[in-house]
């Protein structure tokens, strides 16, 4: 045969499993932490009755919802950067992408993600309440939804638009275009609207929630 047509793999041309599923795990531990804890720290405080204490102090919502989340997406991005080292010295995953931009399109998940923790708090009375709720909405969509193990394009029409309801679909495709492919940001800016969208969205809601609960009071 004059010409040989073979098939190439530009980005994972082992087929390696494990470059695939790191990032999806580096997604999957960020919103579990972010949510979780973020929930339960609001939750903690209006069990104490000390979060009508800190409705009357001087301290805007911003100030406030930043102070209480900035150790846990401190302690997020520590776990997010672990798992990366180990999974560059243990299983070859390397990072062909921009630091900077990785580290940006994280710290916009985690934003999407404490969102919804707090709009868990918003709802729930008690920790118990909060970290079941916590657990099923962050959790089990993440694995089931995300395309981190089942991949979407296989999933009935109906599943597919189902599971636009987690941040976690989206990440995952900016931390494989990073980290896998080392694109840019044409590659994924859809994505970041959509964070940008899903964090607004609940954090509005939480804000009139909260609102009328406390007119209700």
């Amino acid at each position: 045969m004059p010409i040989s047509i073979e098939t190439q793999f530009w980005f994972n041309p082992d087929l390696k499993t494990t470059r695939f599923l790191i990032p999806g795990l580096i997604a999957m531990i960020l919103i579990v932490t972010a949510v979780i804890t973020v929930a339960l720290s609001f939750v903690r405080e209006k069990e104490k009755g000390t979060m009508e204490q800190i409705y009357i102090s001087p301290l805007s919502s911003i100030e406030l919802i930043i102070g209480k989340t900035f150790p846990f997406v401190i302690l997020a991005l520590v776990n997010a950067g672990l798992i990366m080292v180990a999974g560059y010295f243990l299983f070859g995953v390397e990072m062909k992408g921009d630091y900077t931009l990785l580290f940006l399109t994280t710290i916009l998940f985690l934003t999407a993600s404490t969102s919804m923790g707090i709009f868990i708090s918003v709802l729930a009375d008690s920790q118990q309440v909060a970290f079941t709720a916590a657990t099923f909405l962050s959790l089990l969509p993440s694995i089931i939804l995300s395309g981190f193990i089942f991949p979407i394009d296989s999933m009935p029409v109906i599943i597919q638009i189902i599971t636009n309801i987690t941040p976690v679909k989206f990440f995952l495709v900016i931390l494989r275009a990073i980290m896998l492919r080392g694109a840019g940001l044409e590659a994924f800016w859809e994505q970041i609207i959509y964070l940008l969208l899903f964090a607004s969205i609940l954090i509005v809601l939480a804000s009139v929630i909260s609102r009328k609960k406390a007119q209700a009071a």
